[in-house]
């Protein structure tokens, strides 16, 4: 904000700017306090409470944290709930607040969403910037069925050609969306996948003023919700998707998995059980979907699809997916890194985080004591060739 340009002797111009955990601040609660002007000499200062009506939009860009570095709750407050700042906190909140089930493994960004969402007016916008993450992994398909039931979703933005964020080790994606308490109008919603094809400054090109921006960024945005059609071109790509298919491609999904769960067992003959205890298991409930590939598949992908898709079909509905057995024995197939190899005492022997290369031994009892050597390395020791892997067995030979 340019505090210049605003005339602060008016109230209604003071900033109304509060510094707190944003999940503290509550809809129609006070969130910050502001002096008032007094008409009488001598009464001393008196404060206002500022709360927040509700929002024609909201605009986020969450931190960046994975769930790994999100603190657990270690005791409970008197009211029986988590502590505040920890991840049972945010997933009580959202769940109270707006109905959100998000499981344990969920980014920190995925508990904004839904709080974001209890400050809107009913036809309130939401604009996101985060980690792409959720559009393809498990925990995302929990977000991914709150938004196909609460709001009308746009548009999803990618870009392949710049980072928008400089330092950032994560693929990010601006998602664009309306709430809607329609079923109807949700189903109808047509969704706009965009990859970016060229960097924002090429496609935002303006008089470098502010104004300027603004115009150049409302133009592009009027732009792609106007698109009706599949488009491929040196700006970017768009792909529509109707909001009721991806529904129905979740559904199907789900079928799929559940099948495969009713019928795989472990490695110790038990029954396989899903991950996460809360997933969907109505016939007709959203499991959830790798929307990520309308963004990143080539062009090749969609041509494909758009000739040949009715002969398309899952793979799991024709054969049975199932995890193989499970060793648990990582140190056989994880190489040593190479400062650790390093600190070997083998000059012959050149090193990598991925393979190792050594001279090549002359005779089979050469080649044995090498292969002690190597497999000592990982902490395995094979007593005869018959107890090799497939790979060395035929180096054997």
């Amino acid at each position: 904000m340019n505090l210049a340009t605003r005339d602060l002797v008016e109230d209604e111009n003071y900033p109304r700017v509060g510094r707190s955990d944003f999940f503290n601040v509550l809809p129609d609660s006070p969130f910050v306090k502001l002096p008032q002007k007094l008409k009488s000499e001598g009464l001393g200062i008196k404060y206002q409470n500022i709360s927040i009506p509700p929002l024609d939009a909201v605009i986020a860009n969450p931190p960046y944290v994975r769930q790994e570095d999100i603190p657990r709750a270690k005791k409970k407050p008197k009211d029986g709930g988590p502590e505040a700042g920890t991840k049972e906190f945010y997933s009580r909140r959202v769940e109270q607040m707006a109905n959100a089930k998000l499981p344990g493994r969920s980014d920190l960004h995925c508990y904004f969403w839904p709080h974001a969402s209890t400050f809107l007016k009913p036809d309130g916008m939401l604009g996101f910037v985060t980690s792409s993450q959720w559009l393809d992994v498990e925990y995302g398909f929990h977000l991914q069925r709150w938004l196909l039931q609460n709001f009308e979703i746009l548009a999803l933005l990618e870009s392949p050609v710049e980072p928008w964020f400089v330092g950032a080790r994560v693929a990010t994606t601006v998602t664009i969306a309306r709430r809607c308490d329609s079923a109807a109008k949700r189903e109808a919603n047509t969704v706009r996948f965009v990859q970016l094809r060229k960097p924002l400054s090429e496609l935002l090109e303006h008089d470098e003023t502010t104004l300027g921006a603004v115009l150049a960024a409302d133009a592009l945005r009027d732009e792609i919700l106007q698109i009706a059609n599949d488009v491929t071109h040196s700006r970017y790509r768009c792909r529509l998707v109707n909001q009721g298919t991806l529904w129905q491609e979740g559904v199907d999904l789900g079928r799929i998995m559940r099948g495969e769960d009713d019928s795989a067992e472990d490695a110790d003959g038990e029954a396989a059980s899903h991950s996460e205890s809360d997933m969907p298991k109505a016939a007709d409930d959203y499991y959830g979907g790798k929307w990520g590939v309308f963004l990143r598949a080539p062009d090749l992908w969609f041509e494909l699809t758009n000739q040949y898709s009715q002969n398309f079909c899952a793979l799991g509905q024709l054969v049975e997916i199932r995890f193989g057995v499970k060793s648990g024995k990582d140190d056989f197939f994880t190489r040593k890194t190479q400062r650790q190899i390093a600190q070997r005492p083998s000059p012959t022997r050149l090193a990598s985080n991925t393979n190792m290369a050594c001279r090549a031994p002359r005779s089979k009892t050469a080649a044995s004591s090498w292969f002690s050597q190597e497999t000592n390395a990982v902490n395995c020791t094979p007593s005869s060739p018959s107890t090799l892997s497939p790979r060395f067995t035929a180096s054997w030979k």
